[in-house]
């Protein structure tokens, strides 16, 4: 259940990222993060790696010497194993939640990011059964 103020977002990797200080491409940054977790989704009993790392975003929209920049968690999870099974990226944050670990982090985001892709599936049906679209 996401609280007043828990964040989470997936990503496309079209922005840089802050760790360690330096700012990185996202693609970099994701790829650094260690798959040390194995979550398991009941709802389709799909298998899920998946790894935690802490990140700045710039806020800032044009380079300047010291950003401003949000703190959050990089989530990188990938589901099936070998080569087959894609992977899936979000930014989340649940600050009403501070002693959380890193797996726990990960299992979050996962269980958020459902149910929150269903309220998008249930979205799509209205747009498509009645004619809906997005006014300008």
């Amino acid at each position: 259940m996401l609280c007043c103020g828990d964040t989470i977002s997936n990503s496309t990797g079209d922005r840089s990222l802050i760790t360690g200080g330096c700012e990185r491409s996202f693609l970099e940054v994701a790829k650094s993060v260690k798959l040390n977790f194995s979550v398991q989704d009941k709802a389709s009993n799909r298998m899920f790696k998946c790894g935690v790392k802490r990140v700045g975003i710039r806020l800032d929209s044009h380079p300047v010497k010291d950003p401003e920049t949000l703190e959050t968690w990089l989530v990188v999870a990938r589901h099936g194993s070998g080569k087959q099974g894609g992977f899936f990226y979000f930014f989340c944050d649940f600050p009403y939640e501070p002693g959380l670990t890193l797996e726990k982090i990960a299992l979050k985001a996962l269980r958020t990011y459902r149910l929150r892709w269903k309220i998008e599936e249930v979205h799509r049906h209205f747009k498509r059964s009645y004619g809906w679209k997005r006014s300008s």
